[in-house]
């Protein structure tokens, strides 16, 4: 995961938002 990216921990899972 980039430092710089958008997103949440979902189900021990990173999920990237590009839109927020």
């Amino acid at each position: 995961v980039l430092p710089d990216a958008v997103g949440r921990e979902d189900d021990g899972d990173f999920v990237e938002y590009p839109g927020e």
